[in-house]
């Protein structure tokens, strides 16, 4: 998920005359460096982290996160007098009690200028940094831990990184504050008794803290921290060298450690595409009913999911799998705009449909691709999107933000169109480009236009610019209609396609498959540019039924999806 952009006005700053001079001297007497100018140095930013080590205690009774640590920072800046801390992303939820530097004094929870839920902390050094230098901070903050990802109940305490509940530096850019930092470290745990921790890394250890249970995680890999704790109990699997957990609460351990299995080879099965898993080991950590409002949630290295969903005695690979995969494509490949959904949720779907096709076979892949299946949300499909359609829902792939349909509409068509793209440019260019993304972005954003450029580099002949204007700049699909009857006695076939759907005409290729007296198909590829169009095909028999596309390599309206959505897109 992503926070809205927020826009910041900042003020000049401006230095009289007699500044100017006290300055020229401080810089021109000692014969050291120019100072850089008060801008560079005005709002704390341009600290970079290098480590974070944090303990966490939820108290549970009051519905309070405690989080207290070390943050250690390197400027990256050529001066400054100080770094400023922030927390919070949607809403001012947490505070700081502390933040202290030696040689420092602080300032703490003040809002930045046109974010009010950020909470700050600013610390001013009795003299300025030099890029390079580092800053060892201990802090400490707590609030009350009700929000959308952030919770502590006395069922459950979780918190997702895109809250920003921990300390970051402040980036380069103010209006981004709020973006935590990725980091390596440890997480340390203050649980109540009989409770366990799933977090980023690896746990290291796991002991009785007197009235408490303590747990203390590492990670080497820099992430966004996000935790879950509650009386879990543990299954295990093995995806090669990545350990598979699940943590249940009212979740039957069988059926857990069935779908840790599944989600394995699920892992194992994108890998041969994508190249390693980002982080070393990997959870299911279920949520209880009614504690929050989203079904499953992934994380870097774990993914949170609904007790109904975990209970559940199907193995729902899709899920799991598309839950698995924002490990490469949301998290260590973030999205920015435009086409920051197609960038992440699109990618994180069409690949659980590489898993399904790989674990139960292409036929297995094109009907979850058609129908959806049980347990899956039955929009994510080609029924869903002509539905979504119907309902005035549809929009280009570059314009998806967080309207009412945009979500599905980025793992139903978004699906959709990467799959018919890797049939267009072929396997080999299709996941080379994608692996490449991978190594050239991780820790980084991709926008749908950085994203296309990479395709594009891959198959530079292959018409990728022009497909992304249709496909993902334009909106619509085929909707079609065939006429055909044999000609030349019975040893031709005329076909007329027409081309019903609103707005321009679209340019695609499309299989026809024909079946013949006595037995046998036949089968031809046209190349469909114009709104009608005939053509004419030699075959060695009279012609009894014509099918287009009969292997579902194209998204196009079919009877199957219910009536053809006809009105102009809302």
């Amino acid at each position: 998920m992503t926070s809205a952009t927020r826009c910041v006005r900042r003020k000049p700053w401006r230095l009289g005359l007699g500044g100017w001079v006290v300055f020229g001297l401080v810089a021109l007497g000692m014969g050291a460096a120019p100072l850089p100018s008060r801008a560079e140095v005005d709002n704390g930013s341009g600290w970079i982290a290098t480590r974070l080590d944090m303990v966490i205690t939820p108290q549970i009774d009051r519905a309070i996160l405690q989080v207290a640590g070390t943050l250690f920072l390197r400027l990256d800046a050529p001066a400054s007098q100080g770094p400023t801390l922030t927390l919070n992303g949607r809403g001012p939820a947490i505070r700081f009690l502390r933040a202290e530097a030696p040689g420092a004094t602080s300032t703490m929870n003040d809002t930045l200028r046109g974010l009010p839920a950020i909470r700050s902390a600013r610390l001013h050094l009795a003299k300025p940094a030099r890029q390079g230098e580092t800053l060892e901070i201990a802090f400490a903050c707590e609030g009350e831990a009700k929000g959308y990802q952030v919770l502590v109940r006395p069922e459950i305490a979780l918190a997702s990184w895109v809250e920003a509940w921990y300390p970051s530096p402040l980036p380069a850019m103010e209006e981004e504050a709020g973006n935590p930092a990725a980091v390596s470290g440890s997480t340390s745990f203050r649980l109540p008794k009989g409770w366990r921790a799933v977090t980023n890394g690896r746990r290291v250890e796991s002991t009785d803290c007197g009235a408490q249970a303590c747990e203390r995680w590492v990670t080497e890999e820099a992430v966004m921290r996000s935790f879950a704790a509650a009386p879990y109990r543990e299954a295990q699997a093995r995806a090669g060298n990545l350990d598979v957990g699940v943590y249940c609460l009212s979740a039957p351990l069988a059926v857990a450690e069935k779908k840790a299995t599944v989600l394995a080879r699920a892992l194992n099965a994108m890998e041969r595409r994508f190249g390693p898993y980002p982080y070393p080991t990997y959870a299911i950590a279920e949520v209880p009913e009614g504690m929050v409002e989203w079904a499953a949630g992934s994380e870097q290295g774990f993914i949170l999911v609904k007790s109904s969903i975990l209970a559940d005695s199907s193995e729902n690979l899709p899920l799991f799998a598309h839950e698995a995969a924002h490990g490469w494509w949301g998290n260590l490949v973030q999205s920015k705009e435009p086409g920051a959904k197609f960038c992440s949720e699109s990618l994180a779907e069409y690949s659980a449909v590489t898993a399904i096709e790989d674990l139960e076979g292409n036929k297995a892949a094109a009907e979850f691709l058609e129908y959806s299946r049980p347990g899956y949300n039955p929009l994510q499909s080609a029924l869903g999107y002509f539905t979504m359609w119907r309902d005035g829902g549809d929009k280009p792939m570059s314009e998806l933000a967080d309207d009412k349909w945009d979500h599905n509409l980025a793992d139903s068509k978004g699906a959709w169109v990467l799959h018919m793209l890797r049939g267009a440019v072929g396997d080999s260019a299709f996941f080379g480009a994608l692996r490449g993304v991978i190594r050239s972005y991780q820790g980084k954003s991709i926008s749908l236009r950085e994203l296309e450029a990479a395709l594009a580099a891959a198959a530079p002949d292959r018409g990728v610019h022009e497909y992304f204007q249709q496909w993902l700049y334009g909106r619509g699909a085929p909707v079609l209609n065939l006429d055909w009857w044999s000609v030349d006695r019975g040893r031709g076939v005329e076909v007329t396609v027409s081309q019903l759907q609103p707005g321009e005409p679209l340019r695609f290729p499309l299989e026809i498959e024909v079946g013949l007296r006595g037995g046998g198909t036949e089968r031809r590829k046209l190349r469909v540019s114009e709104r009608t169009e005939k053509f004419h095909l030699e075959v060695p028999a009279r012609a009894e039924s014509v099918e287009i596309d009969p292997d579902r390599r194209l998204l196009v309206w079919r009877p199957a999806y219910g009536p053809r959505p006809m009105e102009e897109t809302k």
